[in-house]
């Protein structure tokens, strides 16, 4: 005979619905929502605003009669964290929350009826707020640690995880989040399964917790990368906490000039490793724009010039990079290398205070598929009136403007004040509004040079020896002219037969090693 399974049991019982009914036990269903309910990760329900000001109206009232909590009805004194730090809009000195005697009865009220809901409450409200400017702060600090780790009796499990969370994470150590920002710095596991693992999701994600560890934590940032001891994994971690949701997590002014002195003011003298370099460049250009521009001026207020300038000198890098490397692809002219060699040369000598950059629409389109970085496209302007694969390097040095065109065009310059100076940062230029009208005239202040005599120097030579007799500005032959792209001597018997080997495939075919 087959023993009777439990549930053929109960179906025989009387009364018992049959199979196949639409009977659920509602006592069962509600002890497992319960069940649920304890061990989910909680977050507390902050009541509507409404209720919010209600409440802090009785409290008051209550509290300004005697100062004694015994006037305040035991339901709003389970409410009471939410409006401790209410309103938002007073100044903190008016709060509850700031009233030390208030506090240390209501401690006292919370510890010695293990509240832990109303405990709970408290914890949201204080990592929320976190109000370190308060006298109180610290015995709330402690308030909590203490009552976290009462071992009087076990805690409920949804109470068990904030105890395990402030643990593991130290969310109320006193370093003001220090450490919870550097313990998330050196973490493994994926930046926002950390945040929520924390409990920093949801109503948290913004708490003025996570903006006092970040605002405590960027200066060691800062000397770690000055000693080049914060890899680029790290970094881009912090970059990541830096934003949520597609901006930056903390957006105040304040806040966003720490944060730009922090991360880029180590690199004032000296160049950060690549990747960090880039890491960087593509998180600024999205949350503080290019400082040259009207759309990012403001984003920088506050943030000193010096800072400021590393942004600016990146984006001259950038933008000469990616001309030559739009001049690579597109340029007939076969000896782009050494304009490279000559611009890189004056910007590796700090010369070249800014650049900008014009393409034409074929170029444009080019430029989009070879980069796909959005905000570095916004550093250039529109080239009409030329090929439609042309392009233009504006570059400012002291005392003057320099149009550097592609393919075979000549390079213009113009000394400060004289007419006909194109300007930087324009969104639109005409081809007569870059370059000097041809057949060029001689006049002081202005010169055009065509790029003849590459691979012998002459006008590279040409360039620097009139900027060098109208600006004072100088720069080292071997630096603009390097060996490694001179010809042979024309009197070398390996000269002439690379000449004549350069005349078959072209110019550019016999060079020095």
């Amino acid at each position: 005979m087959r023993a009777k399974s439990l549930k053929d049991s109960l179906t025989h019982w009387t009364g018992f619905p049959k199979v196949g009914s639409a009977f659920q036990p509602s006592f069962t269903s509600r002890a497992a929502r319960e069940t649920t309910k304890l061990f989910q990760d909680v977050q507390p329900k902050e009541p509507s605003r409404y209720d919010l000001q209600e409440l802090h109206l009785r409290v008051g009232r209550a509290w300004a009669r005697d100062n004694s909590l015994d006037r305040i009805s035991p339901r709003d004194l389970r409410q009471l964290p939410w409006v401790l730090f209410y309103p938002p809009d007073w100044r903190s000195n008016r709060w509850f929350g700031a009233d030390s005697r208030l506090v240390r009865k209501y401690i006292g009220w919370l510890f010695n009826g293990r509240r832990t809901r109303s405990s709970l409450a408290l914890l949201h409200e204080f990592l929320r707020v976190y109000p370190t400017d308060l006298r109180t702060f610290h015995d709330l600090r402690r308030f909590l640690r203490r009552s976290l780790e009462d071992s009087r009796r076990a805690p409920l499990p949804s109470v068990r995880k904030w105890q395990e969370r402030c643990r593991t994470f130290r969310l109320l150590d006193a370093d003001r989040g220090h450490g919870f920002v550097q313990d998330y710095l050196s973490a493994t596991v994926r930046c926002n399964d950390h945040l929520k693992e924390a409990g920093f999701d949801a109503g948290l994600s913004r708490s003025r917790f996570l903006k006092s560890g970040i605002r405590t934590a960027l200066p060691t940032c800062s000397r770690q990368l000055t000693q080049n001891a914060l890899d680029n994994g790290q970094l881009r971690r912090l970059l990541t906490l830096l934003e949520f949701e597609g901006k930056l997590r903390f957006d105040e002014g304040t806040t966003r000039e720490e944060i730009a002195t922090a991360l880029l003011g180590p690199f004032a003298e000296r160049s950060p490793p690549p990747e960090s370099k880039e890491s960087l460049q593509s998180f600024f250009l999205r949350h503080y724009r290019d400082p040259r521009l009207p759309s990012g001026k403001h984003k920088w207020f506050g943030v000193p010039d010096t800072v400021r300038r590393v942004m600016i000198r990146w984006l001259v890098e950038r933008v000469l990079e990616q001309f030559f490397m739009l001049l690579e692809e597109t340029a007939y002219d076969q000896h782009w290398r050494y304009r490279a060699a000559f611009w890189r040369a004056f910007l590796e000598e700090g010369l070249i205070d800014d650049i900008w950059f014009a393409l034409g629409r074929g170029a444009a389109r080019l430029l989009r598929n070879m980069n796909r970085d959005r905000p570095a496209l916004q550093t250039t302007g529109q080239l009409q009136g030329a090929q439609s694969d042309q392009s233009v390097l504006l570059l400012r040095m002291p005392g003057v403007v320099i149009a550097e065109w592609s393919h075979s065009g000549s390079c213009h310059m113009w000394l400060d004040g004289m007419p006909g100076a194109p300007k930087l940062y324009e969104r639109k230029y005409h081809a007569h509004q870059v370059r000097r009208p041809y057949p060029y005239p001689k006049e002081y202040g202005a010169h055009s040079q065509r790029h003849d005599g590459s691979q012998a120097g002459r006008w590279q030579d040409a360039i620097a020896r009139w900027l060098r007799d109208n600006t004072d500005l100088t720069v080292d032959r071997n630096l603009y002219f390097p060996r490694e792209l001179r010809a042979f001597p024309s009197s070398s018997p390996r000269s002439r037969a690379g000449m004549r080997k350069s005349r078959q495939y072209g110019s550019s075919y016999y060079w020095r090693r």
